[in-house]
């Protein structure tokens, strides 16, 4: 709702995504796959305004006035949501993503990735890695995010589970159902909640190898605490010989590193179910609390397993997008696949 003098002047519609306007007044705005608005729809059908936009978001429409945004610091006069449904500064002619802005007519951001090399893109200023038509990338720092036909946006691994399990139509089946959409729901709140990884950046990077001394024990390696069988015993980091914590920073935030161990080498995991993560929540092994890593963690890579139908899946790779492997993008490890059951 706007004021003026006093008087309502305008009322808006919110979605639950991030400045996503539905409504104003009786004008309703019409996304496509990227959520990028293409059409204002009055209440009685009509289109109000049509857009048209090039491939990197460019609007080419001759009228791009549109919906104001909602009460800000910036200079709301100016601004209107486009492409992707984010915030379009008209004087500039650039798109302002929460944490550098983007400039739809040459297709690349303005700034270098505030998380640097850790956004899995050699060119810091290319936007989704050139893949436009299919990613976004809501917040300026994190990996190109696909579309809505991206599979892991269906829950079906999980939904096959539970007819697998439970067979024909009976009161198991429903819940186990009813479990999976609630799961879904859970993971894809937590997962936009947490597209901010910045915290990842001062995490002190996996160590490539860990390695046996001639007594057949673990050499030290600074910051981190000894391996430990625990993925195995617990069910998290699948396949993963071993893994070592490092030490938390002051906020809490931890690197996670997991490893396939052959002739007392072992060799950071890369791919796959047992790769480790960078820990949000702060864990009990240096002092912490397993409370918070529980909830901001653990929880949720079991979310994206059972939404996975309990393998490595899609979901699992989304948990690692907002928890990635801590590694030095200066010095990168050999690739190295989780180990198979044998």
């Amino acid at each position: 709702m706007s004021l003026k003098n006093g008087k309502v002047e305008n009322r808006y519609l919110w979605g639950a995504k991030q400045d996503e306007l539905l409504c104003r007044n009786d004008e309703w705005t019409l996304g496509d796959h990227l959520n990028t608005v293409r059409d204002v729809v009055k209440s009685d059908g009509s289109v109000a305004k049509h857009l048209e936009y090039n491939a990197f978001g460019e609007c080419l429409s001759v009228n791009t006035s549109f919906p104001r945004r909602r009460e800000s610091s910036q200079n709301d006069n100016e601004l209107a949501f486009l492409y992707t449904g984010k915030l379009f500064d008209a004087k500039t002619g650039l798109q302002w993503n929460i944490n550098r802005w983007y400039d739809p007519k040459v297709g690349m951001w303005c700034s270098e990735d505030p998380i640097g090399f850790r956004g899995k893109d050699e060119n810091l200023y290319r936007y989704v890695r050139n893949n436009s038509n299919t990613g976004v990338d809501l917040h300026g720092f994190e990996k190109a995010i696909l579309a809505p036909e991206n599979p892991c946006n269906d829950n079906s691994p999980c939904l096959n589970k539970c007819r697998d399990t439970w067979g024909g139509a009976t009161p198991g089946l429903n819940r186990c159902i009813d479990d999976c959409n609630t799961t879904k729901d859970n993971f894809e709140q937590w997962y936009e909640f947490n597209q901010d990884i910045t915290w990842t950046k001062d995490l002190t990077p996996c160590p490539c190898e860990i390695t046996k001394n001639t007594q057949g024990k673990w050499n030290a390696i600074p910051g981190f605490d000894s391996p430990s069988r625990w993925p195995i015993i617990c069910g998290y980091h699948q396949g993963a010989h071993t893994c070592i914590r490092g030490k938390s920073n002051k906020e809490g935030h931890a690197s996670q590193c997991c490893y396939a161990i052959e002739d007392n080498v072992g060799k950071l995991i890369t791919e796959g179910s047992g790769q480790g993560s960078g820990d949000k929540g702060k864990a009990g092994i240096w002092g912490g609390s397993m409370g918070r890593h529980r909830f901001d963690d653990m929880i949720p890579s079991k979310w994206a397993l059972d939404l996975d139908g309990g393998s490595w899946g899609c979901y699992s790779e989304a948990y690692l997008n907002v928890r990635p492997l801590i590694t030095d993008p200066e010095n990168p490890c050999p690739k190295q696949d989780t180990p198979k059951k044998k």
